[in-house]
């Protein structure tokens, strides 16, 4: 099967995982990144909160590298931008992961379709219902492990 195909078939499958699972903004760890993320661009914003006081704790430079996309689209639409882009790019590589290893087409669209629904599997969600910065990394670390399958080292 062509790649375009292949791209927009795990486009079609992103947005059907969101409408399943579900995206709620502002819940868990992204009410505290919110807060701190808005407060970075407007600094007046929560100038006596304790808690924003912290900001500078966190331990991700995703969020510095999200700014200029903050001003210019919003903080909420880059997040939910970023949680689409974590899993599109997270099923890409598990159907070339699986399709380097069993070399077959059908094994890897049900390799993506076994990950489509959220589920618990050792103490997390396979996804989560809002965005997390190891959304983005899980599918870097997943290229790097299709590179090393391939036997394509850069070192």
């Amino acid at each position: 099967m062509k790649k375009g195909k292949i791209l927009l078939i795990m486009l079609a499958l992103t947005v059907f995982s969101v409408i399943i699972n579900g995206y709620f903004y502002g819940t868990a760890d992204t009410a505290l990144r919110a807060a701190m993320i808005k407060s970075r661009l407007d600094p007046a914003l929560y100038k006596n909160d304790l808690m924003i006081s912290q900001a500078s704790t966190l331990y991700t430079y995703v969020h510095h590298l999200f700014t200029p996309f903050y001003r210019l689209f919003g903080v909420d639409s880059v997040l939910f931008f970023a949680h689409l882009a974590g899993i599109f790019f997270t099923f890409i590589a598990v159907f070339y992961i699986s399709n380097s290893l069993f070399r077959n087409e059908k094994a890897a669209f049900l390799s993506v379709l076994l990950l489509l629904v959220a589920k618990p599997s050792m103490g997390a969600d396979t996804f989560r219902s809002f965005f997390v910065e190891s959304e983005l990394a899980m599918p870097l670390l997943l290229f790097a492990f299709l590179l090393m399958i391939k036997k394509k080292y850069f070192i």
